[in-house]
């Protein structure tokens, strides 16, 4: 082990000492870009899909609440509606006291 270490190093400096500068420059930025990537997967990304599904999920809640709201307006409606036909009922028992057989 002891010798493939300097070995390596001198393997490394002399390839390093034949390339040019927009060699250089390429492996680094490729070496950048590799690290961006990889702190994108590992940090930006599981915090933006969180967000995201927690967006999601508060608006599914309002949509939830709208829903709710015109729910209690068709009951406010309905309820309206059942007192009106009642009303009628009464009225038509006082003027026609068979009219429901006649139906």
């Amino acid at each position: 082990m002891d010798e493939i270490v300097p070995t390596l190093g001198r393997a490394i400096s002399e390839a390093l000492s034949h390339t040019d500068a927009s060699t250089l420059v390429f492996l680094t930025v490729a070496n950048l870009v590799q690290l961006a990537l990889i702190l994108f997967l590992v940090v930006v990304a599981p915090v933006w899909i969180i967000r995201h599904y927690n967006a999601t999920r508060d608006d599914t809640a309002k949509l939830a609440d709208h829903q709710r709201a015109v729910l209690e307006k068709l009951e406010k409606t309905a309820n309206r509606i059942e007192e009106r036909m009642d009303t009628l009922e009464k009225i038509l028992d006082a003027d026609a006291p068979n009219w429901k057989e006649r139906t």
